[in-house]
C-alpha cells in the first residue's frame, strides 16, 4: 500500500539457494507500466522483459523486485496487457513516485530471503531522476544505483534534445548513406530506405533545408523546432503537453510536466551521495543527450565523486540494446557490464 493508500502490486523473484540475497528494484518511470512488461522479439512474439533480469540476476544469487506503477494494473485482455485506473494514475507526482520507491526498498527489507542492507535501484529514462531522489532521501538504505537513458540534468533539456539532436539520430540512419552526419538533396531524394515516402510523404527538401546549404544538418533542425525547443526552454506546459499528447506511448499523468518543470536536476540529488553509482549511456540516445552525461561527469569528478562511475556506448540507443537477449541469445555490448 502506498503511503497515501493506493494498493499497488509488486513481483519478488529470489534465487534457490538459501540465506539472504541482494535484491535489485527496476523504478517506475515515465509512462505507465505492468510489473511484468511485455514486448515482441524480431520473430514478433511475445516477451516478458523482466526475464531479462530474472534469468540473468538468478544465478548470480541476485534478487529482483518490479511493481505496477500507481493505477496501472496488469490485464491480459487488453492492448499492452494493462488497464489503467486514470484517477489513482494522475497522482503520479514525482515525490509520490519516490515515496513509492521508498515504500518498495522498505517492504523488501522485511522479506524473507532479502539481505536488507544490499538493495540497488535500476532506473532507466525518468526512472534515473526517480532513483537518484530516492536514494538521496534514504540513503543508509540504499546500496547502490544502476542508471542507464539518463536524464543528466532535466526533463526540459532531454525535451529539447528529443526534437533537436534525437531528431537527427533518428534521421541520419534512414537517409545518410555517405555517413557523413548530414543529409543532401540527393540522399533526400534518393529516400534509400522509404522512410520519406512512408511518414512524411510531401515533404520537400526546401523545407528541411532552412539555411538553403543544401544539407539537412542539426543546425537547420534547431530552426526548425525553435518554438518547439522554446517552449521547452521556458516551461510552457500548455504546448509540451500537446508534443507529450502526441509523442507519448501512454497518456502521462495529470500535471506531470508542470511537476518535472520545477523539478531540481540531477546532479543535485547524485551530489550528496556516497554509495557506489553506475552510469550507462549510449552515445545514440535519442531521448536523453549524451553531452548532458559528459558535463555530468566533469562535475563529479571536479567534485571528487569517486563512487559514480560513466560508462559510453558508441552507437547503442535509449535502451542499450535490451532486445538483443531475446533476439541474439545474449547480452548487448551495454547490457553485459550491467550485470558485471
Amino acid at each position: 500500500t502506498s503511503h497515501d493508500g493506493h494498493a499497488m502490486t509488486g513481483r519478488l523473484s529470489l534465487p534457490t539457494t538459501p540465506g539472504k540475497h541482494p535484491v535489485m528494484v527496476f523504478v517506475q518511470n515515465a509512462e505507465a507500466a505492468t510489473l511484468d512488461q511485455r514486448t515482441r522479439d524480431a520473430k514478433g512474439q511475445p516477451v516478458a522483459f523482466f526475464d531479462l533480469y530474472r534469468d540473468t540476476l538468478g544465478p548470480l544469487g541476485i534478487g529482483f523486485f518490479s511493481y505496477e506503477g500507481r493505477g496501472v494494473h496488469t490485464d491480459a485482455t487488453r492492448p499492452r496487457a494493462m488497464r489503467v485506473d486514470r484517477d489513482v494514475y494522475d497522482t503520479s507526482s514525482i515525490d509520490n513516485k519516490v515515496r513509492d520507491i521508498v515504500s518498495a526498498v522498505r517492504l523488501l527489507q522485511k522479506e524473507a530471503g532479502v539481505d536488507a542492507a544490499q538493495i540497488y535501484l535500476r532506473g532507466v529514462s525518468e526512472g534515473t531522476l526517480l532513483a537518484a531522489e530516492a536514494a538521496s532521501r534514504i540513503p543508509t538504505e540504499v546500496r547502490g544505483l544502476v542508471l542507464s537513458g539518463v536524464i543528466g540534468s532535466t526533463l526540459k533539456v532531454s525535451l529539447v534534445h528529443q526534437v533537436q539532436g534525437g531528431r537527427m539520430l533518428q534521421l541520419l540512419p534512414e537517409f545518410d548513406t555517405d555517413r557523413d552526419q548530414k543529409i543532401s538533396a540527393q540522399e533526400w531524394e534518393a529516400d534509400a530506405r522509404g522512410f520519406r515516402k512512408k511518414n512524411i510523404p510531401t515533404a520537400t527538401f526546401e523545407s528541411v533545408d532552412p539555411d538553403k546549404e543544401g544539407f539537412m544538418t542539426l543546425a537547420d533542425m534547431k530552426v526548425l523546432t525553435k518554438p518547439l525547443s522554446d517552449a521547452f526552454t521556458t516551461g510552457n506546459v500548455e504546448i509540451t503537453e500537446a508534443f507529450l499528447k502526441q509523442a507519448a506511448v501512454v497518456e502521462i499523468p495529470k500535471g506531470w510536466v508542470a511537476d518535472h518543470f520545477s523539478h531540481r536536476a540531477m546532479w543535485d540529488f547524485l551530489s550528496p551521495l556516497t554509495m557506489p553509482v553506475a552510469i550507462f549511456q549510449g552515445d545514440d540516445d535519442r531521448n536523453t543527450r549524451v553531452e548532458d552525461l559528459q558535463a555530468l561527469e566533469k562535475l563529479a569528478k571536479s567534485a571528487g565523486r569517486t563512487n559514480i562511475e560513466f560508462h559510453y556506448f558508441p552507437g547503442l540507443g535509449h535502451g542499450l540494446g535490451s532486445t538483443d537477449y531475446f533476439n541474439k541469445g545474449a547480452h548487448s555490448p551495454g547490457y553485459a557490464p550491467i550485470f558485471e
